[in-house]
């Protein structure tokens, strides 16, 4: 693919307008993520099935990001962004009067499909921008603003609602880290894109392959197999401490060490991507991240935890923005949103499967029915198996995914 953008510094006021409308975007999702199943309950809903209403947004998304991606590639972009962060706008409102099991499913269902397409847009958006040669670390840098968010909306949502603000207080933080969001779009310079091609009638099956972009499924591979090895660490990280004893304060300082680490991690796996190649960069995180499952497993001190929070950090953190970049690097121009919806779909898949067999696992190494930490410690363990496949495929594929091979 010509290399348009060679030679140009990856920092232009576009690109950080991306960055923040990444942040504000992932501040607006967190702060409802922590607090939805507690919410459900507290407004009379049943704990049995407030997990649908909260998976509900999971799969809106997964279905939705083949559309999406589709959506992308026919259409302006930034229009494309701006009108899915007017629908969060929409749903965010829609927040306050969902006060039955029915009206939060379907919100949930809405915000998904929403989120879905930001997204995706904001990543295509940023590949556009970036230097092909620089792909890696420019990804790494608009990860920023998704770190930042991550760490602040978790902990501005839960003591919103937990606080004297409570669900109103919550949405209306929501609500206006969403306007935020939208009202940038607007000020991203809005590129022409060539026609798209009179629409042809294909046959079903060549209609669902071109929802998929073919160069991207390396990425999406890593991504489905990496997003396979972390479900048990996703789903189940925070009872596994709980149960070896730990302080609510040394829970705190855990994910407060993972998030600082975020900082390095993904510049520092970037930056190989640039110089090495998709192999050698997800090598180094799954190695990390393999540490990382190790070390939480055995961990008998305060230190050992925060090793392993800065081992996870640097797997978990440096993997997403290498994937991106992948995705990006091997897509021309208006293929990349197909691209990137191919890449996440890899992952949103290997998730899902992953949370299952992990489910299974601490099931089959339960006490008396009960679940205790080697039960747990035997899901992490196990997770090894798909980070090994995935190391397996990157060494022997090391000169096709190596630097340049996109």
């Amino acid at each position: 693919m010509p290399n348009l953008n060679k030679g140009k510094s990856i920092w232009s006021l576009p690109y950080i307008l991306m960055i923040a409308i990444s942040l504000f975007d992932t501040l607006s999702y967190m702060m409802v993520v922590y607090v939805i199943t507690q919410y459900s309950v507290d407004i009379g809903i049943k704990a049995s099935v407030a997990s649908i209403i909260v998976s509900a947004m999971s799969v809106a998304t997964l279905v939705m990001r083949p559309f999406g991606g589709r959506l992308l590639d026919r259409f302006n972009p930034k229009k494309v962004l701006t009108i899915a962060f007017a629908g969060v706008v929409v749903t965010m409102l829609l927040y306050f009067v969902a006060k039955s099991f029915v009206a939060l499913l379907l919100v949930r269902i809405l915000h998904g499909i929403c989120y879905a397409i930001t997204t995706l847009a904001t990543v295509a958006l940023v590949g556009e921008m970036l230097p092909i040669e620089k792909m890696g670390s420019g990804m790494a840098w608009y990860g920023i603003g998704l770190v930042t968010g991550i760490t602040l909306g978790s902990v501005i949502g839960t003591n919103l609602y937990f606080g004297p603000a409570g669900a109103k207080g919550l949405f209306t933080a929501c609500l206006i880290a969403a306007v935020a969001a939208f009202v940038l779009c607007f000020f991203i310079p809005n590129k022409k894109k060539a026609p798209a091609a009179p629409a042809e009638k294909l046959p079903l099956g060549k209609q669902i392959s071109g929802m998929f972009c073919r160069e991207a499924l390396p990425a999406a591979l890593c991504n489905f197999l990496f997003m396979f090895a972390q479900a048990a660490y996703g789903a189940y990280i925070m009872v596994f401490i709980n149960s070896m004893g730990a302080s609510v304060g040394a829970i705190g300082t855990f994910y407060l060490v993972w998030g600082l680490a975020l900082y390095v991690a993904r510049p520092l796996a970037g930056a190989i991507y640039d110089k090495l190649g998709l192999s050698t960069a997800m090598t180094f995180c799954m190695v990390c991240f393999a540490g990382f499952l190790v070390v939480v497993s055995f961990t008998t001190s305060p230190i050992m935890t925060y090793a392993a929070a800065i081992l996870g950090s640097l797997g978990y953190g440096g993997a997403m923005p290498v994937m991106q970049a992948a995705a990006n690097s091997c897509a021309t121009p208006e293929r990349r949103g197909v691209a990137n919806s191919t890449q996440l779909v890899g992952g949103d898949v290997g998730s899902f499967i992953g949370t299952l067999v992990a489910g299974a696992i601490v099931g089959i190494f339960s006490i008396d029915g009960v679940a205790v930490a080697s039960s747990y410690r035997a899901a992490f363990l196990l997770s090894l198996v798909p980070l090994a496949i995935l190391v397996g495929i990157c060494i022997s594929r090391r000169k096709q995914w190596g630097k340049n091979a996109n």
